[in-house]
C-alpha cells in the first residue's frame, strides 16, 4: 500500500504513514489476509471489487463534487465542505436494504457499506478480517437537523436517533422509487439500480505497519 491520495483512508487504516513508509513495509511488513468486498449490479454489468467502501447518497454526491482545487487547498476537509453545501439541496433515497438478518427500507440520506472505514462513534473501526462489512443506514432529515447531528456526532455514533447500524457478510441495496442510485466504491462513481454485495474472507494478502489492529473493537 502507497498512500499517494487526498485522505488515505486505507493507508491510514493500514497503519501506512507515508509514502516512503509504504515502501519500506513492502519489504518489511507483516502480511494480513484482509477482506475483499465486491458489489455486482444487474446482469451483464460486471463485478467490482472494494477495500474501503461503497457509499450511495449524500456522501457519494459531496466527493465526486469535490473539485481538485478544493482538495489541494483544503485537504480532506474539502469533502466537508462540499458535504456542507449539498446538504441543502439533496432530495435523499428511496432505498431498500436487506441482508440476511437485517432489512430496512426508506427515504435515506446514505447507506454505507464500509470494509474498513470508521463509520460509527460506539463500535470502533470495521473490522477488514471478520468477513463482514460494517454497515450504516442514515435516514432522511431536514438539512438543518443534519447539520447539528453531524456536528454533534461527527462519526454517526450508534447512539445517533435516525441511523441504523448493523454488520453482515452479504446484502442487497436497490432502489425503491423510480430514480436509479448513485454509488462511490472506493472513489469510482456508477450508477446502478441495484446492488448486490458479498464479502471475500482473507482474500488478499497485504503487508501492513506497526499501528494495524486486527480486530479492533
Amino acid at each position: 500500500m502507497l498512500p499517494g491520495g487526498t485522505a488515505n483512508l486505507l493507508a491510514g487504516t493500514l497503519g501506512v504513514e507515508s509514502l516512503d513508509h509504504g515502501i519500506e513495509l513492502s519489504d518489511t511488513g507483516e502480511a494480513r489476509p484482509l477482506d475483499v468486498g465486491v458489489a455486482e449490479g444487474a446482469a451483464g454489468e460486471s463485478t467490482e471489487p472494494f477495500l474501503v467502501s461503497c457509499i450511495a447518497g449524500l456522501p457519494a454526491n459531496a466527493s465526486t463534487d469535490t473539485s481538485g482545487e478544493l482538495k489541494e487547498r483544503f485537504g480532506t476537509l474539502a469533502f466537508l465542505l462540499t458535504g456542507a453545501r449539498e446538504t441543502v439541496a439533496f432530495d435523499g433515497l428511496d432505498v431498500r436494504v436487506a441482508s440476511p438478518t437485517t432489512t430496512w427500507a426508506g427515504e435515506a440520506t446514505c447507506v454505507l457499506v464500509g470494509n474498513a472505514r470508521k463509520f460509527v462513534e460506539e463500535g470502533g473501526q470495521a473490522d477488514m478480517e471478520d468477513g463482514e462489512f460494517d454497515v450504516v443506514v442514515v435516514e432522511r432529515m431536514p438539512a438543518s437537523g443534519m447539520a447539528v447531528e453531524a456536528a454533534v456526532h461527527r462519526l454517526l455514533g450508534e447512539g445517533t436517533e435516525g441511523v441504523t447500524h448493523f454488520r453482515a457478510g452479504e446484502l442487497h441495496v436497490a432502489a425503491d422509487g423510480d430514480e436509479p442510485i448513485t454509488f462511490s466504491r472506493d472513489g469510482e462513481v456508477a450508477t446502478h439500480e441495484r446492488l448486490d454485495f458479498r464479502a471475500l474472507p482473507g482474500a488478499l494478502d497485504v503487508r501492513v505497519g506497526d499501528d494495524y489492529v486486527p480486530h479492533p473493537e
